[in-house]
């Protein structure tokens, strides 16, 4: 919405009359009696009242006013609560962190969330804005007070106004507080279990005591569980004959960190074997993210029912009687900017289990590792490529016994030692503990990338990074304006024709609006020589004849027609006129015209007469040439009774005094 919404200049003031125009009323007037608009009324002249209170005694120098001037100013400034209901480009009071937009539909429109029961309903769109918050917890209000009417043209109205803007019409609303309530936001990740992972896979040369044999009935490698959970016991490992060493003594190659340096110490085969060291943890694939926090509105004003609403990114709708409460957007970005430090989805998540490797306290363990804590702090978070789920791919972390064993011997015993299984958790863990010791942070302990804690929700787990920032959110909140008092703002319009069809009798008047909303105006027709108008509002005192004009906006016009009759028939060929006003919505004059005519014998087309009862309706109590003209008995009878009673009320007093004068003496003549 680009244009700004003008306000009334007096808003709790405004013009409005009953319309006869039957292409308006199907249009005008459901909204025009949800809504409330008055006849019109004229604002009391009022003075402005001065109140003195006495806080010094002198007044204070030019230099401690201004003082005091600047501190009320930035008092109020750093309140933090001044921030603006949107409507088009039209601000109202409501928080830096919070924009609202308020419309007016029908309530059989093919939105879902619509409140049982109703007619209309209030639809207000809130955006939040936490970019400039300090803490986790973000509380805001916003005040409406203006809104899009788009339902005050029926549905499926054609106009030749093109857009929503241009059959919508800005209206003003007692003010309706709407604060809410932003509890702490998390960046929520779900968990799928993969399997459990030992701190590291470490290989180790055990010598045997044969030379050209790799079983010397004595020497085995340790036991191991199979990836698919079975136990087995005491295997051969990797066969290292001398004969397949492919090195020498005096060459580079074949020195104290191949593998098969042994065959130069003691001549005898060799197996190599591998085992787990450390403890055990449990792997959890990391999936994609979203935020997770809880929403608060309650909302309270004239007109609605008071409001109060919570909701949260699980349960993005509810309602509540007369109220509906929706989440369009739950942020702004993605959550990388969300305030987090690094999105951890398609990582892998290690938490220390239960389950201790059997190894865990040899003498190959280190002291840190078999005193690991499940806290975020020991926590792991690898990429996924560095992880092998399928424990089939060498030096990453998962790599299984099952592979190791399945290789070519005469290949790893000519490697050099901890081939295969190199880039353990445990290395990756110790790189991160000396980084953060030496003052950098960390890139794969849970503690260093975020704020993390684990959560069950039945059988799914997830993982929260508590963040302060989702870049903002788009809300929803739905409630029955059938109660709602509204009033048209007003707008420029014009009078662009003003034209008596001669031998008709019909005066047109098309009025044009300038503006890209719909307007709401009075025409007046008044101020008439030889004619007057027939069949149509009439105030009672200025003798007006007036019509309501609902006008698309968008530069659209609409034609209105007067039946104009002569005041008497032997006026044919004189020369009537009448002034045409066109006034807003506020009774504000905007334009006028005169015209004139001469007046004919009789219209071609006859205006057709209403019931009596509704002539009657349109003239106003005071206007007794009305009444008497129209031949209303009611209003007539009242006036003659009212007239009977103010010229018989002298006698009448006169009599009951004299009445009672007699009784009291006959009463004085008795007692006596």
């Amino acid at each position: 919405m680009s244009a700004a919404m003008p306000r009334a200049p007096g808003d709790d003031s405004t013009a409005a009359a009953p319309s006869s125009n039957q292409l308006l009323d199907t249009a005008a007037s459901p909204p025009l009696a949800q809504g409330g608009f008055p006849r019109r009324a004229s604002l009391p002249p009022s003075r402005a009242r001065r109140v003195y209170r006495a806080c010094f005694v002198t007044t204070p120098p030019p230099n401690r006013l201004a003082f005091i001037v600047l501190l009320f100013v930035l008092l109020y400034a750093g309140q933090g609560l001044c921030a603006g209901s949107v409507v088009g480009n039209q601000d109202d009071k409501v928080s830096g962190v919070a924009a609202a937009a308020a419309y007016v539909h029908y309530c059989d429109d093919a939105s879902p969330a619509t409140p049982p029961g109703c007619v209309h309903k209030l639809v207000v769109n809130i955006t939040l804005d936490d970019s400039i918050l300090v803490g986790s917890v973000l509380e805001t209000e916003v005040t409406v007070t203006h809104a899009l009417h788009q339902s005050v043209f029926p549905l499926g109205t054609a106009t030749d106004a093109a857009g929503t803007d241009a059959t919508s019409l800005q209206v003003s609303l007692p003010p309706i507080t709407v604060a809410m309530r932003r509890g702490a936001v998390q960046v929520r990740y779900g968990l799928s279990y993969l399997r459990t992972f030992p701190a590291a896979l470490r290989d180790d040369v055990q010598v045997l005591r044969t030379a050209m044999s790799c079983d010397d009935g004595v020497t085995r490698c340790p036991s191991y569980k199979s990836m698919t959970g079975a136990l087995v016991p005491a295997p051969l490992g990797l066969c290292c004959l001398c004969t397949g060493v492919e090195c020498a003594l005096t060459s580079d190659l074949c020195n104290a960190s191949m593998r098969g340096d042994f065959c130069f110490r003691s001549g005898a085969a060799g197996i190599v074997c591998v085992q787990d060291e450390g403890i055990t943890y449990d792997g959890w694939s990391v999936g994609s993210s979203s935020l997770f926090y809880t929403l608060h509105l309650s909302a309270s004003g004239q007109g609605i029912a008071p409001t109060a609403l919570q909701l949260t990114t699980d349960t993005p709708e509810v309602q509540d009687g007369a109220s509906v409460l929706q989440l369009l957007q739950t942020s702004g970005s993605s959550p990388p900017r969300a305030n987090a430090k690094v999105d951890i989805a398609g990582r892998v998540l290690f938490v220390p289990s239960t389950e201790r490797s059997s190894n865990s306290s040899s003498s190959n363990s280190s002291s840190s590792n078999s005193c690991v804590r499940d806290d975020p702090a020991e926590w792991l978070l690898l990429p996924a490529p560095f992880v092998s789920v399928s424990g089939n791919d060498c030096d990453r972390v998962g790599v299984s016994a099952d592979y190791f064993y399945s290789l070519s011997s005469i290949t790893q015993c000519n490697a050099q030692k901890g081939s295969c299984v190199r880039h353990q958790l445990a290395d990756y863990r110790a790189e991160d503990l000396a980084a953060i010791a030496q003052g950098f942070g960390g890139r794969y302990i849970a503690a260093s990338l975020g704020t993390f804690t684990r959560q069950t929700m039945g059988e799914q787990g997830f993982l929260l990074d508590a963040v302060q920032r989702t870049g903002g959110a788009k809300l929803r909140w739905t409630v029955n304006a059938d109660e709602l008092e509204l009033k048209a703002l007003p707008v420029h319009g014009a009078l662009s024709a003003v034209e008596f069809v001669s031998g008709t009798g019909i005066l047109q008047v098309t009025v044009q609006n300038e503006n890209p909303y719909a307007g709401l105006y009075y025409i007046a027709v008044g101020h008439c020589q030889g004619a007057r108008a027939s069949s149509c509002d009439g105030d009672g005192v200025t003798h007006e004849c007036l019509q309501t004009a609902l006008v698309a906006g968008a530069n659209a016009s609409a034609l209105f027609r007067f039946s104009m009759v002569s005041d008497q028939a032997d006026e044919v060929g004189s020369i009537a006129s009448c002034t045409v006003v066109l006034r807003d919505a506020a009774a504000g004059p905007l334009a006028s015209k005169n015209v004139s005519w001469t007046v004919e014998h009789a219209t071609t087309t006859p205006v057709p007469s209403l019931p009596k009862a509704e002539q009657c309706g349109r003239c106003g109590f005071s206007d007794l040439s009305c009444l008497l003209r129209t031949v209303c008995e009611w209003q007539i009878l009242v006036w003659t009774a009212m007239a009977v009673a103010i010229v018989w009320a002298p006698y009448t007093v006169l009599a009951c005094w004299r009445i009672v004068r007699d009784f009291g003496a006959k009463g004085l003549a008795y007692l006596r």
